[in-house]
């Protein structure tokens, strides 16, 4: 599984795990207000992660798997999420321990989903068909909420840069297929890559707000923005030399960062 390898990557890639709980808290804060609403997509890039997670996990036990078939699973498991059911015509995988928790919280009023969030990914995925890059869903779409669901490949270990920007590029197609936007997913992922498996941080801030500058300046208005620029803030105070991120996580991320840990142990 350990390809692509640099001098250093042993490093960057312990460093990237430990801080994959920084991304989780941002996503979702232990202080989230009971009955917040959050927008879909920062769910929609909790049920990515899953994906990744179930990838990583067949790739551990020496098992072939196609990352854009999990990736699309988890996509499914959060469009059941939101919806209450999987897309007319799609696979109904089985739930995992992360959606499950997702639901009974969203049951429980511990948050809720704001109303109108996720629209644009959840009409990319309403065929019920797996696309692919070559052939997006919505290829003239740009939604930049979008953009939430490629942040945890940048915690991703043992993989080069070449394969987590295929991965990004194949989930955002599955919902929206817009060059410019997946030209920036993988520019954010190069940027937060560089940041999380940084033992300094030297300016790398600026090399986000790089990427995130024409987002802003032909959305200003859509919020999904802010909640980008959130999660990354986020992670710029807690990715600093000596933090390892927050120890603590919403309950319902507990057992999914645990799982992270012991598939991504070196």
């Amino acid at each position: 599984m350990h390809t692509d390898t640099r001098p250093d990557d042993e490093q960057r890639d312990a460093l990237r795990i430990r801080r994959f709980p920084a991304l989780l808290d941002a996503l979702l804060p232990v202080q989230t207000p009971a009955g917040a609403a959050l927008d879909a997509e920062r769910l929609h890039a909790l049920c990515a992660a899953d994906g990744l997670l179930e990838l990583l996990d067949w790739s551990r036990r020496g098992v072939a798997a196609d990352p854009l078939a999990c990736l699309w699973l988890g996509s499914l498991r959060w469009y059941r999420l939101v919806t209450g059911r999987f897309p007319d015509g799609a696979p109904e995988p089985p739930s995992r321990g992360l959606d499950a928790a997702l639901s009974t919280a969203l049951e429980d009023g511990q948050f809720s989903i704001a109303p109108g969030s996720g629209t644009v990914s959840l009409r990319g995925l309403a065929s019920g068909e797996m696309h692919y890059p070559s052939a997006p869903a919505q290829p003239t779409a740009q939604a930049a909420d979008a953009l939430l669901r490629v942040l945890p490949l940048a915690f991703v270990p043992y993989m080069g840069l070449e394969m987590l920007h295929s991965w990004a590029d194949q989930s955002l197609c599955l919902t929206q297929g817009d060059q410019g936007l997946r030209d920036r997913a993988a520019a954010l992922v190069s940027a937060l890559d560089e940041l999380a498996g940084s033992a300094e941080e030297p300016g790398l801030s600026a090399h986000v707000d790089e990427v995130l500058r024409p987002i802003r300046q032909e959305q200003p208005e859509n919020p999904c923005v802010e909640t980008l620029e959130h999660v990354v803030t986020s992670m710029r105070h807690t990715l600093r030399l000596g933090s390892d991120g927050p120890q603590e996580l919403h309950p319902c991320l507990r057992g999914f960062a645990a799982d992270w840990a012991d598939v991504t142990a070196p």
